[in-house]
């Protein structure tokens, strides 16, 4: 159990004020302090306390710090279960947030994917050839029906 709600209070701002990489793949520094911080965060409670703590965060936090963290659990605990621990807290409004943005993400991901599959892009090819033809059939049959009607007048007038 944590020991007291402001274990994490005093992670976040610990983090904030120092300036903690909060990268996942700093090239630099790994982001190793909030990491090890944090690794020993979950060695002494479970991720559903750190998770409840999160959500009883009062104060204004830095969302990118808690973003981390809400990462970092996300390994640990379902996201249904964050969700349902989280409620409508901040942590969990910035946990919709997140999820929200992968949503749309994802979408934006499946959309290039198809626009760019091979097999899409051929079948695209190919309704675009047929439509063309079929305009330029259109367009055929509407000259022919002009050229008889100039004809028809033509011999009218010639007469």
């Amino acid at each position: 159990m944590l020991r007291t709600p402001l274990d994490i209070a005093s992670l976040v701002n610990q983090a904030t004020t120092e300036r903690w990489c909060l990268r996942w793949g700093c090239t630099t520094c790994g982001s190793n302090e909030m990491k090890v911080t944090f690794a020993s965060l979950l060695a002494r409670n479970t991720p559903d306390e750190i998770a409840i703590a999160l959500g009883r965060l009062e104060t204004d936090f830095d969302q990118w710090v808690v973003e981390w963290m809400l990462i970092a659990l996300s390994s640990q605990v379902r996201t249904t279960r964050l969700i349902e621990l989280l409620g409508s807290t901040r942590a969990g409004l910035q946990l919709g947030r997140m999820l929200d943005a992968k949503k749309a993400a994802n979408e934006r991901r499946r959309a290039h994917d198809l626009r760019n599959d091979p097999d899409e892009i051929l079948r695209y090819r190919n309704e675009k050839r047929q439509l063309k033809a079929e305009q330029h059939l259109r367009r055929i049959e509407e000259k022919k029906m002009r050229d008889e009607a100039y004809l028809a007048k033509r011999s009218t007038i010639e007469k």
